[in-house]
Order: C-alpha cells, then structure tokens, then sequence
C-alpha cells in the first residue's frame, strides 16, 4: 500500500478532473474504487439547515477577519511572489528548478493571470491564462496562443489557493463540522465542497479549522481527486500578515494525512516573500 501511495503522488499533477474551486479540465488517472471521504463524526449525521446557516456564518466571519470580501473584491487584481519548495523532488513538484520562484498576477475571482519564472532554466519565462486559453508572452511582443499543461495548471491552481478565503464560499455545500482542539488551540471547523455532501470522485472536499480567537484558517484538511481518491491533505497556514487591508497567511506547509494526526508525511511547502493588491 506504501508503495501505491507513493506512485500516486508521482503522477503528473497536470492529469485533472474539473473540480469547481479550479475549473480546469483534466483525464482520469486513479483506477481506484476507494473514495476517501474526509467528512468527520458531526458531518456524518444528517446536516441540518441551521449547521448550514452556521457554516456560512463562520465563512464570512472569516472573510471579516481578512478584510472582508467587499474589500477584496475591489482591489480586482493581486500580485504575488512565492518560492515553492518541494523538498528536492523535481519531477513530482513540475517545476523548473526547486526551489522555485515566480510571480503571479491574477484577476481577483478567477484563475487565470500571469506567471513568470523567476528563476531556473525558464528564468524570465512568462505565460498567461484568459478565458481558459493558454498564452506564451514574449518579451515585447504579442501574446501567442500555445497550449502548456503544466503552466495552465499552475496558474489556475496557484491563483485559486492565493484567493482561497474569499473564494472557498462559492462552495455548493457548506456546514458547520463542529470544534476541535490542537496543540492547545481552538478550532471551529467547516465544511465545504461540491457536487453531493458525501464523496464523490469529481469534486474535492474541504474541512477548515478556523482559529476561534483570530477567525484565520490555520488549518486545512482536503482532498486531491487529480492526485489520488484514496489520499487526503492537511495545509497548515502561518505568518499572517496584512498587505492592503487583506490579511493572508505568507507561510503553507502541506502534508499526508488530517491535522490531528501525528508523524504525518511533509509534502512541500509555499512561502510568499512579496504580496500586492491593484487595480
């Protein structure tokens, strides 16, 4: 079973389903039946319309504590530089060099923008996302439609995961999950995914742990359905800071397995170094 687990992780991280947060396309590359469903003991119960209503509270309570969305929104646009580390495993991250630094600047509620390579042998390198069509951009000159999997997929994904605490409300299905507590610290948590409440094989699911003090999503339990049906993750969101009136976390540490478990595998981790809103 390890060794399942490990090949999974290696597969092209570019062969996606759609899923809804994302909106991009992808093929099939899990054959397993096995669905994982992250769902906890309280969402196992029926969900009632008030653990609905409560959900969407805390979403916006959250989003109050960022900035508030109205805020966020009228920004329209976000730049960011992030150095990604993959812990030395090049062909899994899909990067040109690792660490890998980049610039993506992003229209605010969708997954398209720029990115440039930074640093690597494609230093300088940059490609554009519009209306879900790819886009080399050459130094000083037009934009040439020219599909690349691996830059589409980074930008859409990318720009999703920087937007993600005004975004994740888009959910179908939110609710209320219950609380917890880690390492000392209290956590409301909530639920959000799409499609059906329960598992399914073409939409992820999403539990966020929300500091009860702060409000911020610290935590994050989710699925990769493009990696594996069989394997959940866990974000852990650190270094809040405020860049424009919106507060982000610089720091995600992502790894196998729920929050509340111990010993869990590291994947890689993401650190913004620069963050901007603008019109």
């Amino acid at each position: 079973m390890k060794n399942l687990i490990y090949l999974l992780l290696l597969l092209p991280s570019f062969f996606q389903k759609e899923v809804p947060a994302i909106q991009t396309k992808a093929f099939e590359i899990n054959p397993s039946p096995f669905i994982i469903d992250i769902r906890n003991h309280y969402l196992k119960h029926e969900v009632t319309d008030q653990d609905s209503k409560k959900g969407r509270e805390l979403l916006i309570q959250m989003q109050n504590a960022s900035g508030g969305k109205e805020n966020w929104q009228a920004h329209k646009r976000g730049t960011f530089i992030q150095k990604a580390d993959w812990y030395g495993k090049l062909k899994m991250s899909h990067w040109d060099t690792l660490p890998q630094l980049y610039q993506l600047s992003c229209e605010l509620g969708k997954n398209e923008g720029d990115l440039t390579y930074l640093n690597g042998p494609n230093s300088g390198t940059v490609w554009r996302v519009d209306n879900g069509s790819c886009y080399s951009m050459p130094e000083n000159g037009e934009p040439q439609l020219k599909e690349n999997k691996i830059a589409q997929h980074k930008i859409e994904f990318k720009s999703y995961w920087f937007q993600f605490p005004f975004r994740i409300s888009e959910a179908e299905f939110v609710s209320y999950a219950g609380e917890t507590t880690i390492d000392g610290v209290d956590y409301e948590l909530v639920y959000a995914t799409w499609g059906s409440e329960k598992a399914n094989k073409q939409y992820d699911q999403f539990i966020l742990y929300l500091n009860k003090k702060t409000h911020f999503t610290e935590q994050l339990h989710f699925t990769v359905r493009e990696v594996s049906n069989a394997i959940s993750f866990t974000a852990r969101f650190d270094g809040f800071n405020t860049f424009d009136g919106i507060t982000l976390p610089t720091s995600q540490y992502i790894t196998k397995g729920r929050p509340e478990g111990k010993g869990r595998i590291k994947f890689h981790e993401n650190h913004y170094t620069s963050i901007t809103f603008g019109n």
